[in-house]
């Protein structure tokens, strides 16, 4: 009987977990770039890539994760919007670079604002 007490708010704890999950999914994309782009003034190297970030709108820190570890972050706006393909828009920079300016995920569009960044090493 004492069992027949936990039920229920086993199941409680499990629906907010499964909520926050769900929740935590929608804050962060999957991206690979082919060559080198410039994140600020981090230069990111070919490879996959997880992007992270709190919230939608203006301000919003946006995270670049490479094998579990950030290397380089900035400020940018998320823009929530569907978007029938993923894609990355690269600007050119000095000396020939590719710098990252927007990237669109399937359910948001992250665009960065240059200016406002820190990296982490």
């Amino acid at each position: 009987m004492k069992l027949a007490r936990y039920v229920p708010l086993a199941l409680l704890v499990f629906c907010l977990l499964s909520a926050l999950a769900v929740a935590d999914s929608k804050q962060k994309g999957e991206v690979t770039f082919s060559d080198h782009v410039m994140v600020s003034n981090t230069q990111l190297e070919p490879g996959d890539y997880v992007v992270r970030w709190n919230g939608s709108g203006p301000g919003v820190r946006l995270q670049f994760m490479h094998d579990g570890k950030e290397v380089a972050s900035v400020t940018g706006k998320v823009i929530e919007q569907k978007n029938p393909y993923k894609s990355v828009t690269t600007t050119s920079g000095e000396n020939g670079s590719r710098v990252l300016t927007e990237i669109a995920f399937s359910d948001v569009k992250v665009v960065l604002t240059p200016g406002e960044a820190s990296t982490s090493q």
